[in-house]
Formats: C-alpha cells, structure tokens, sequence
C-alpha cells in the first residue's frame, strides 16, 4: 500500500516512515530541505498543485503536522496556527480529488489534560486545548479533518497520542497507526477519534 507521511522530518515522522516502509510503499514528506529517511521529499502542504502531485497512486495518508508543530523552525503563535490548519485542509481537500481513501490524523491527549485529574476520559468528552498555539493547532486539524470528513468524500481517524515513554510506547504508536488503516468507523459521518495511551486516565 502506498502510503504519504508528513512531518517526516520530525522524530515521530521519522519513526513513523522507518517502521512503514517495511511493509509498505512509503513517501516521506516535510518542510526542511533534507530529513534523515530514505526518499524524503520536501513538500509545501499548502501549495495544493504540489500536494496533488504528491498524492498520486496515495491510498493512505498519516498527517503528523499537527502533532509535531509543524516542524519548520521558529513560528510565532499566529503563523503556527495558519500553517497547521492551512496545510491541513489543503491536504485533506486534495486528498478527497485524488481519490486517498483515509487519512490518520495524529493529533495530541494534551488537548483533554484540562479535566480534573481525578476523572476518566474518553473520547465522548469534549477537547479543552490551553490557550496557546501548541495546543490550540492540533485542536484546529482536528475540526478541518472533521468537517471534511463529513462530507463524506473521505475516511478521517485522529489518533491523540499520550506522551511517548510515559503514556505510551513507540511499538503502541506504530500498532495504533497501522491498526486505524481498516478500523471500523461505524456510522460517524467517516470520521473518528481514538486515545492513544496505555496508562494514565485517557481511554478510548
């Protein structure tokens, strides 16, 4: 299966596209010029021209943007905000032309730390992201990838990843991401959310 990773040029992407490609037909994308992964292109997410390109022959796209930051170097709060949901709904928009069947989507369990520590959360519970742009730009690909979704043109999962090493393991995050290539959606408008963490108080 021909698979399009972004942030490839991030630790997680990286991660992400070694462990792929053993299986898979990886291309690996992000937005400095080189990367350390085998094939990496450098890829504008919000130029819809050469996202199409990209996508050509894709049937799964995993989006790490929006929880590696963007990568990129320095970002004020603002342009972090409009990278990460530009990008977003430019790949995802292009993805549905091209005829991409899902997308993963990772996204962050930093989003639902707000709640009292002494509740269980599961993915029922509405995300409470801090005032700021780390958390509030995984929150907004969130709200692109599911408004596109329900149109129902194409198949969004949104992984929210616990903290690696402590909430959950590199293998649980490769197990994650591969499992929600044929998950079940039900009936959810072709989009769902999943937590990602094998401790601590977040279940799916």
């Amino acid at each position: 299966m021909k698979i399009l990773v972004t942030a490839a040029d991030s630790v997680l992407g990286t991660l992400l596209c070694q462990q792929l490609a053993r299986e898979h037909d990886v291309v690996p994308t992000g937005r400095s010029e080189t990367a350390d992964v085998n094939r990496y292109q450098c890829l504008d997410l919000t130029d819809p021209e050469a996202v199409a390109t990209a996508l050509e022959w894709v049937e799964i796209v995993v989006h790490a943007v929006p929880c590696t930051g963007g990568e990129g170097g320095e970002q004020s709060e603002e342009e972090l905000l409009d990278w990460v949901s530009r990008s977003t709904y430019v790949l995802t928009t292009e993805a549905c032309k091209a005829g991409v069947r899902r997308i993963v989507l990772l996204s962050t369990l930093d989003l639902m730390r707000s709640y009292d520590e002494r509740y269980i959360v599961t993915t029922d519970w509405q995300p409470r992201p801090r005032a700021n742009a780390d958390a509030l730009a995984p929150h907004m690909a969130e709200l692109v990838g599911r408004e596109i979704a329900r149109t129902g043109k194409i198949e969004v999962v949104a992984l929210r990843l616990g903290d690696i090493g402590v909430e959950v393991s590199e293998a649980e995050v490769i197990e994650a991401v591969t499992g929600a290539f044929d998950s079940e959606l039900g009936a959810q408008y072709h989009w769902t959310v999943q937590h990602v963490a094998s401790s601590g108080r977040f279940v799916r």
